[in-house]
C-alpha cells in the first residue's frame, strides 16, 4: 500500500466533502483491540482465577478515547464483547457470567469494591453464558443488554466469572523491563509504567492487579461496536503485521537505545471501515502531541465522526484508502533517537466516502514512546 504524507488540516479535508448522510455501517463489529493479536512468536497463555472469582479486563481511558458510536453528551457505546477462551476438556460445556463496570473516579479501578459480590455495581451483566460441547478453543460473543455507554476518559472493565472449573481466559503476557527479551512475551518500549495493569482479580474481599511488576497480562477480549472503528498499532518491521497490543501497540519501542535489543518499532494506525464507507474511500490520519480534547471538539452529523484530538498543533500523519479487507493501514515515520523517550503522540483516523458523502472515524489512541 502506498503511503504518502498528508499535511492538510481536518478543516481543509472537511471542506472537500460537501454533503453528509447517515452511514450504512454493519452493527456489532470489532473495535480493533485484537488487531494482529497475538503478536508473532508471542505465546498465548491462559488465566484461571478460581471458581466464582472475577477476572477483570481493563480498557484504559487514558490511552483510548472514543471507542464505539458517539452518544451525546460525551459518551461512546459498546455493544458487546468477544471472549477468547480455552476449555480443559471437550466432553462438556462450561458456564460463566459477564459483568461490565466503569472506572471509580480516576483510580484505574472499577466501581465495584473488593467485598462486593460480582456484578454489584455493574452497568450491564450477562449471566449463565454457556460454551458448546466438543470444542476446546472458543470465541464466544456476548451482547451487552443494555449496551454500555462509556464516558470519555473513563476506563472500561469487562469481567469473567468462572462458574465451572474447566474454562480459562486466553491472554498474552507483556513486559516493559529493559532487556527482558523473550518470544514468550510481548516486549514494548520504555513508555509503559511497569505497575500498569490490564487484568485484575476480584476475590476474597480484594481487587488485585495481575502481574509481577515485570510481566503483566492482556486478556484476549475484543469489544463490539456499531459503525467504523480503528486503533493505533505498531509493527516491529515492515515484514510483520501490525498489532494493537496494549504493550507494544500502545508503547512502541522506537527510541535509541532500544528498550529491547534489536527493536525499532514503527507506529501506525489501522482504520476499520466496518461497512460504514466503501472500498477505495480515502482515509486521513491526524496526530497531536497535546492531551485529548476535554470534550468532543467536532461532531459531524449524524454524530458518528467525532474529533477527540486537540485542535492545537494538529498535523497530518498519513493517507491510505480502504482496501478489499474493509480496512486501511497507515504508518508514519519517527526518528530512532533518545529524544523521543517520554513522547506522547495521539492519533485518530477519518475516512471519507466520496460517493455518498459519509464521514467515518476511528477511535483516538495515545502512544507513548
Amino acid at each position: 500500500m502506498e503511503e504518502r504524507p498528508f499535511a492538510r488540516s481536518l478543516a481543509a479535508a472537511l471542506a472537500a466533502i460537501p454533503l453528509l448522510f447517515t452511514c450504512g455501517a454493519r452493527a456489532q463489529q470489532p473495535a480493533g483491540l485484537l488487531i494482529g493479536m497475538p503478536p508473532p512468536k508471542v505465546v498465548q497463555t491462559t488465566l484461571f482465577t478460581g471458581l466464582n472469582s472475577e477476572l477483570l479486563f481493563r480498557v484504559p481511558g487514558e490511552a483510548y478515547r472514543g471507542i464505539g458510536q458517539y452518544v451525546a453528551p460525551g459518551r461512546h457505546r459498546i455493544r458487546g464483547a468477544v471472549f477468547h477462551l480455552a476449555d480443559a476438556t471437550a466432553a462438556d460445556g462450561e458456564t460463566f457470567d459477564v459483568h461490565t463496570y466503569l472506572e471509580q473516579g480516576s483510580t484505574n479501578l472499577p466501581t465495584i469494591l473488593g467485598p462486593d459480590a460480582p456484578g454489584t455495581t455493574s452497568v450491564s451483566s450477562a449471566l449463565g453464558v454457556t460454551t458448546p460441547q466438543g470444542i476446546l478453543e472458543h470465541e464466544i460473543t456476548v451482547l451487552f443488554n443494555p449496551p454500555v455507554d462509556v464516558p470519555d476518559g473513563s476506563d472500561l472493565f469487562v469481567s469473567l466469572v468462572f462458574r465451572t472449573p474447566g474454562l480459562r481466559a486466553r491472554t498474552v503476557g507483556g513486559t516493559s523491563t529493559p532487556g527482558l527479551a523473550t518470544t514468550l512475551l510481548d516486549a514494548c518500549g520504555a513508555g509503559l509504567d511497569p505497575n500498569t495493569a490490564f487484568a485484575y482479580l476480584h476475590d476474597v474481599g480484594v481487587i488485585t492487579p495481575l502481574g509481577s511488576g515485570l510481566v503483566g497480562w492482556q486478556p484476549l477480549i475484543e469489544l463490539l461496536v456499531d459503525g467504523s472503528s480503528g486503533l493505533a498499532v505498531s509493527r516491529r518491521n515492515s515484514n510483520l503485521e501490525p498489532t494493537a497490543s496494549m504493550y507494544s501497540g500502545l508503547h512502541p519501542d522506537s527510541a535509541a537505545p532500544s528498550n529491547q535489543p534489536g527493536r525499532a518499532d514503527q507506529p501506525g494506525y489501522v482504520f476499520l471501515a466496518n461497512g460504514a464507507i466503501g472500498q477505495g474511500s480515502p482515509v486521513f490520519l491526524l496526530g497531536s502531541t497535546m492531551p485529548f480534547a476535554g470534550a468532543p471538539w467536532i461532531v459531524l452529523s449524524p454524530g458518528d465522526a467525532v474529533l477527540h484530538l486537540s485542535p492545537v498543533g494538529l498535523v497530518g500523519l498519513g493517507f491510505a484508502v480502504v482496501d478489499a479487507s474493509d480496512r486501511a493501514a497507515i504508518f508514519w515515520p519517527i526518528p530512532h533517537s533518545s529524544a523521543i523517550r517520554g513522547l506522547d503522540v495521539r492519533s485518530q483516523a477519518f475516512g471519507f466516502d466520496l460517493a455518498t458523502g459519509v464521514v467515518a472515524a476511528g477511535a483516538a489512541t495515545r502512544q507513548r514512546f
